[in-house]
């Protein structure tokens, strides 16, 4: 993984800079498959064209990513990363970015 695969942002930034260490390197390849999903999706709910039904299926869909990641096994500290970087990309699609990862 390069340093930008899940965006310039701090939480991206963090987040590869714990994956990146030892002991949190295994959970990797499974937050890349969350976040990649994750992306996958938002862009997709992007393509809605009514500006109200998009706003509230991403709220679902972020509120059920987060619910499903919080269940996952891994380390508390790569949950928590994981969620900042989704919320960071849900934040970024509520003001009409098409594609959140920069």
């Amino acid at each position: 993984m390069d340093k930008s695969t899940f965006g310039n942002y701090k939480a991206a930034v963090n987040l590869m800079a714990t994956l990146d260490t030892p002991e949190y390197s295994q959970c990797a390849k499974k937050v890349c498959s969350l976040l990649g999903r994750q992306l996958t999706s938002i862009k997709a709910i992007m393509a809605i064209p009514d500006d109200t039904v998009r706003k509230a299926v991403l709220k679902l869909w972020h509120d059920r990513f987060v619910s499903a990641v919080s269940n996952t096994e891994m380390p508390e500290v790569i949950k928590t990363h994981t969620i900042c970087v989704a919320t960071t990309y849900y934040r970024m699609s509520l003001k009409g970015e098409r594609n959140p990862v920069k």
